[in-house]
């Protein structure tokens, strides 16, 4: 065999293998948006994150191809999209963590000891690990204006009983400080690129420094693994999803 056999050989080998990978090597492309919504008072605090985001997952082929469209302004429709929400219970020691899918509200009230979400439906009551109906008697207690809108309702700087209420975590300074127990637990925010980007961490009284949220409203690649986390096959579970109705 001729040196030029085995170089056109290996040529044809190589522009094979890229042909078979172009129709099977899969790109994923995830672009989200992230909020929250901090309540705490001397004994607790939480932090309740609502997530939406669309994914794009094509053979890397189909995705290039995908591009000239995209280029005069037309855009194919996401292959799958998501939303949840993250609450965390952060104490001066610890943070602990439940996502519920398929769920985002757009108020948290606090009253007496007990926090309700709301999205001007229905009221829910957080409870331990879970958002459940909250009961007609506590509806009326909590909701008492009819004309109680959204708005106001997530613009409440403080709830009663010692209660208060950080939202809307882009006008969240840089650095900020809470106390649980008596105890410091900071939160530094870091936004970029118009506040598109965002990233949020708590310091603990102990030292300990925990990534709590981290989103970038702007379609970018990832890996299969984070693919896969945020927009998992089944979501459905007793702790991990929210009942349709009361």
């Amino acid at each position: 065999m001729t040196t030029k056999t085995t170089i056109r050989l290996v040529s044809l080998t190589v522009i094979l293998l890229l042909v078979v990978l172009a129709f099977s090597f899969k790109l994923c492309f995830l672009e989200d948006w992230v909020d929250g919504v901090l309540v705490w008072n001397a004994k607790d605090a939480y932090l309740f994150s609502s997530w939406s985001g669309q994914g794009y997952r094509s053979p890397a082929l189909e995705m290039l191809v995908s591009l000239v469209p995209a280029f005069f302004g037309a855009s194919r429709p996401p292959d799958d999209s998501a939303i949840s929400t993250t609450v965390f219970h952060i104490t001066p020691d610890r943070i602990e963590r439940v996502t519920i899918a398929n769920v985002a509200f757009r108020a948290y009230l606090p009253k007496g000891g007990n926090i309700y979400a709301w999205s001007g439906g229905p009221l829910w009551k957080w409870e331990n690990n879970h958002f459940e109906p909250a009961s007609a008697e506590e509806e009326k207690e909590v909701v008492t204006d009819p004309q109680l809108s959204i708005l106001s309702a997530s613009n409440s700087p403080t709830g009663s009983e010692g209660w208060s209420v950080r939202s809307a975590i882009a006008g969240w300074p840089p650095t900020s400080e809470i106390k649980v127990d008596g105890r410091p637990i900071q939160f530094l925010v870091s936004l970029a690129d118009k506040n598109r980007e965002i990233h949020v961490d708590a310091r603990l009284a102990n030292g300990r420094v925990d990534r709590l949220l981290d989103a970038k409203s702007q379609l970018r690649m990832v890996s299969a693994s984070t693919y896969a986390e945020r927009f998992p096959k089944n979501q459905n579970g007793p702790s991990h999803s929210l009942p349709s109705s009361k």
